[in-house]
């Protein structure tokens, strides 16, 4: 009996372990004491993706190697010493890392309860055995029963606070830190539309810097929700790369979403919520986020409403002491034309008393021969159309007539329905007899003012066709001086010969320009380029143009610069322009070996001084009076002296307009004649934080190599120029330089040109007989990718900026040194890749 006693406790043991091993609804495992794999049921099988041959014989770590990084070998190894551990949800959510079978689920580790517990045998621990049983959907059924609590409590204080609240906007701080409290939001925005048709800007936000507030004024990223339909989800933000984002990442966003605010199709604004560590807003949170928005939206326009009623209440005060005051005629009527109130204004225009006027036909203020006007009148407005300035004329009660202005509106009563008219009578006869008047001023005006700008236009043309036909004849006069001054291969005394040409030539255009910029700034035709600037930069560039002077009347130059921060706003080539004119001056009027002083200075007021000081001839008071009137030179210049300095009186003219321009003003002074002259120029320093680094972000500009050293062989040039003797002298002087020159006198032979031969670079005037040559490189820019060399007699800012958009790299205006087209050369080559 004994011995069947055992084999039915063996066989109900096996039987056990085998019902574990296959139909157990936990995982089981055991592990000797080495914690090597020794068995591994079918749940485990079933929920590792691992079969129990794979497994067994293999330690638990080297299958599962992440339970040493998680610190979790420690139950293991208390088991081989005897005690019993059990590893729950809220500390370890799981001990091997198993993927949830649950579908709702989103993809992560199943949760876990654990336990691991000594294998015995006869009192000794020969292993461990840990039972698992997959909790995941009991965890996550009290999860969502937590969370639904939460969000019922978020919204049971949105419903109370926000629709109960006067002002329910101011509450949203409140209800954001409720939100962030249950929800794990870290920042809030809410955009509002403050009346009817004006833009959505943000209202208030919190969980940002105070001065990145302003950034998000008008953000159109999170306003521009509002035209939507449905929330905006704004995930993994830092991964972002549109420019739209960049604010987001500066606030520390991460995801955010942003719902809108809308009522009856009313776009109110928008709510947003953000978090700063989160990569999405689960999808779940929006319809919460969507209810509170809802309240809210609710709650806002309710309040605007009581807004909106209480201004009708206040404007209706205010109208009714309005109409009383009004100095029109305010009427009533029904639709059978009967009057039934009217205002002050009525009587006293019409000459009755109020008592006359109502309960009588409004046709007694209608002369007989204007009578239909009623009836008309009345139909329209039985059809609910309004009136507007109807211009006609009434009848007083002594008969004489008034020209007056109508508005008529309909009456509407609360069902929708046409009961009357309001009508609005205004007396125009005072504004027909001033609008006469002023008809026939402005007809003797506009006559006038044709007259001018004929003129205008005859003096501009002029002006044009003068500039280029004197500047023309010296163009090959300048090229041949330029060229041969700078060629050391003749004598010098031949080179000095040919630099007083050239001087004398770059005069005579600098007296063109003179005339020019004055014509400019008298009709206010001139554009400054503004930008920001070192005056003590414009100050250099403007010293380098009159070395070659200086050195030639051995004149010392003495710098101080004073100011360290010497930044103003202006147009830098206008600014070199003024100091250039001023330093010409100081050394044309300084004798050999004087001295010249630039200084900067800056004053108590935030202006900029700038100070140039001669030792020359100076002037007394009636020169000072008149130094910048327009042709007016001083007593050095009478008696024929003019012609021992040059000049039309025009330099120091155009100076004065040029710095008022830039809100500043020059200044002249002199002790007497021989005591020397100083000139100052104020200008409105440009306020800044701190003095800018000496960095690379205003490079110097490149130095331009006016050798012809670096000039590429072969380089193909088409010149276009209908003056046979400056198209000579400069396809000359340029095949002289290794350039290869095909040259045309119009637009039709460089066409030809073009087409023939292949071109690298274009030189062209603009005025050329059979059109015009900004056409002609707008055309071969667009056929064969031609950059080009403008070449003008003109030299107006507008010739400049068309010449650049057809295509025109460089405007050379005549007459031309050849060191400037040799520079022009080396910019336009660079651009166009030659």
């Amino acid at each position: 009996m004994g011995d069947k006693g055992n084999i039915s406790i063996e066989k109900q043991e096996s039987a056990l372990l085998s019902w574990i091993q296959q139909f157990a609804p936990y995982g089981v495992f055991t592990l000797d004491q080495s914690l090597r794999i020794k068995t591994w049921n079918s749940w485990m099988e079933s929920h590792s993706g691992l079969s129990s041959a794979h497994v067994v014989g293999r330690e638990l770590i080297e299958v599962f190697p992440e339970l040493v990084e998680r610190k979790l070998t420690q139950p293991l190894q208390r088991a081989l010493e005897g005690e019993t551990s059990i590893l729950s949800t809220a500390l370890h959510r799981y001990l091997l890392p198993f993927r949830s079978q649950l579908d709702y689920r989103e993809t992560g580790p199943m949760r876990q309860t654990a336990r691991v517990a000594p294998l015995l045998f006869e009192g000794q621990v020969f292993g461990v055995i840990v039972v698992i049983e997959d909790v995941t959907q009991r965890e996550s059924q009290a999860d969502n029963f937590h969370s639904q609590h939460r969000r019922d409590e978020v919204l049971s204080w949105a419903l109370v606070h926000l629709l109960k609240s006067d002002e329910p906007r101011k509450t949203i701080r409140q209800l954001f830190f409720k939100i962030a409290e249950n929800l794990d939001f870290d920042t809030f925005f809410l955009y509002l539309q403050e009346s009817q048709g004006s833009p959505i800007k943000l209202y208030t936000a919190g969980g940002i810097a105070d001065e990145l507030q302003k950034d998000f004024l008008e953000y159109p990223l999170l306003s521009e929700v509002a035209n939507r339909q449905e929330p905006a989800f704004f995930d993994s933000i830092y991964s972002r790369t549109e420019p739209e984002y960049t604010l987001l990442k500066k606030a520390k966003i991460s995801a955010a979403i942003a719902i809108p605010l809308k009522v009856d199709n009313k776009n109110l604004g928008v709510l947003c919520f953000a978090s700063w560590n989160r990569k999405q807003i689960a999808f779940e949170e929006s319809d919460l986020l969507k209810t509170i928005a809802q309240y809210l939206a609710t709650a806002v326009d309710k309040e605007n409403t009581a807004k909106e009623l209480k201004k009708f209440e206040e404007a209706n005060h205010w109208m009714g002491a309005i109409v009383e005051s009004s100095d029109d005629a305010i009427i009533s009527k029904d639709l059978d034309g009967v009057i039934k109130s009217c205002n002050k204004g009525a009587a006293r225009l019409f000459g009755y008393e109020i008592e006359e006027l109502i309960g009588k036909p409004i046709r007694i203020l209608i002369p007989n021969d204007h009578l239909a006007e009623e009836s008309d009148i009345l139909n329209r407005i039985r059809n609910g159309e309004k009136i507007e300035h109807f211009e006609t004329v009434r009848q007083r009660k002594d008969g004489s007539l008034l020209e007056v202005s109508l508005m008529i509106s309909p009456v509407i009563d609360v069902s929708g329905k046409v009961i009357g008219a309001s009508n609005i009578a205004r007396d125009i006869t005072e504004r027909r007899r001033a609008e006469q008047k002023l008809t026939e001023s402005f007809q003797r005006e506009k006559l006038a003012r044709e007259k001018a700008e004929s003129a205008n236009r005859t003096k501009d043309n002029f002006l044009a066709a003068l500039s280029h036909e004197l500047r023309t004849p010296l163009n090959p006069a300048l090229l041949i001086a330029s060229e041969s001054a700078a060629n050391y291969q003749l004598p010098e005394e031949v080179r000095l010969s040919f630099e007083t040409i050239r001087k004398n030539i770059e005069l005579e255009a600098s007296l063109i320009d003179d005339l020019l910029d004055l014509t400019r700034i008298t009709t206010g035709k001139i554009v400054l380029n503004k930008t920001l600037l070192n005056i003590h930069d414009v100050l250099a560039d403007a010293v380098k143009t009159i070395e070659a002077e200086q050195r030639e009347k051995d004149l010392t130059l003495d710098i101080k610069f004073g100011v360290l921060f010497a930044v103003v706003y202006g147009d830098a080539v206008r600014l070199q322009q003024v100091f250039w004119n001023v330093l010409k001056n100081a050394i044309k009027f300084t004798p050999a070996k004087g001295r010249i002083t630039i200084e900067t200075l800056d004053d108590v007021d935030q202006q900029l001084l700038i100070k140039i000081t001669d030792t020359g001839i100076g002037m007394n008071a009636d020169e000072i009076a008149r130094v910048f009137t327009a042709f007016a030179q001083g007593d050095h210049a009478a008696g024929g002296a003019s012609h021992r300095f040059g000049g039309l009186g025009l330099g120091l003219a155009i100076c004065q307009n040029l710095v008022e321009l830039h809100s500043g003003k020059i200044e002249a002074f002199s002790a007497g004649p021989n005591q020397g002259t100083t000139f100052i120029v104020t200008l409105p320093l440009f306020k800044v934080n701190k003095t800018p680094k000496n960095d690379d972000s205003n490079p110097a500009k490149p130095e331009t190599n006016e050798s012809s050293d670096n000039v590429i062989v072969e380089t193909s040039v088409l010149l276009v120029e209908d003056h046979t003797a400056t198209r000579d002298v400069m396809a000359q002087l340029l095949r002289r330089r290794n350039y290869k020159v095909f040259t045309a006198d119009s637009i039709a032979a460089a066409r030809e040109i073009a087409g023939e031969n292949k071109l690298d670079l274009l030189i062209s005037d603009l005025g050329l007989p059979d059109g015009n040559g900004n056409d002609l490189m707008n055309e071969l820019r667009m056929r064969y990718g031609l950059k080009g060399i403008a070449l003008t007699g003109y030299g107006m800012e507008e010739d400049i900026a068309r010449g650049k958009m057809v295509g025109f790299v460089a405007h050379l205006t005549k007459p031309v040194r050849i060191q400037l087209l040799e520079s022009a050369l080396l910019t336009v080559k660079s651009k166009a890749n030659v």
